[in-house]
Formats: C-alpha cells, sequence, structure tokens
C-alpha cells in the first residue's frame, strides 16, 4: 500500500496512489473522519507538467529548494492562481 500523510497547519492529508489497497483505506479514513464530525474531503489530483506552471512559481520553487522564501515572494505565490491544463 503506497499511502502517505501529511499534517499542514490544522489540516491532515492522506494520499495514496491509485489501487484498490491505498483508495479503499483513504476511503475508510474518510469515512471515519466524517462519522466523527470532521470536515473531510475526497479529491482526486493528477500529474501535471512542470511546463504549464508560471516562470515565477517555477523560479521561486527553485530558489525555495535552498533558502526560505521571504514575506514577499509568499504572498505572491499564496495569491496566484494556476490553471492545471495548458492553454491555447
Amino acid at each position: 500500500m503506497d499511502v502517505h500523510v501529511i499534517k499542514r497547519g490544522g489540516e491532515i492529508y492522506v494520499m495514496g496512489s491509485c489501487n484498490g489497497l491505498s483508495a479503499a483505506f483513504i476511503y475508510c479514513e474518510f469515512m471515519k473522519a466524517a462519522f466523527k464530525g470532521l470536515k473531510a474531503e475526497l479529491m482526486a489530483a493528477k500529474p501535471i507538467d512542470p511546463s504549464i506552471l508560471p516562470r515565477e512559481v517555477r523560479e521561486l520553487s527553485e530558489k525555495w529548494r535552498f533558502n526560505r522564501l521571504n514575506k514577499r515572494e509568499v504572498k505572491l505565490l499564496k495569491n496566484m492562481r494556476i490553471a492545471m491544463y495548458k492553454e491555447g
């Protein structure tokens, strides 16, 4: 089973591969959370081509690998919306 759990702030993300066992585990955890009255959502994600990311996102990501981002850079990224498809 290929499942990853990540906690960011007050949210917990459970991600897994598309095989049946991973999907069943994630759905089971989703049902447990919903039964407890927690806000739970099921979402699907797909791989993206990095070339569709705006230049600013790619450049700041490269910087972030080695250095912290400053407040201006963080604000810029937080306010940027990205379409996950190629336009044109």
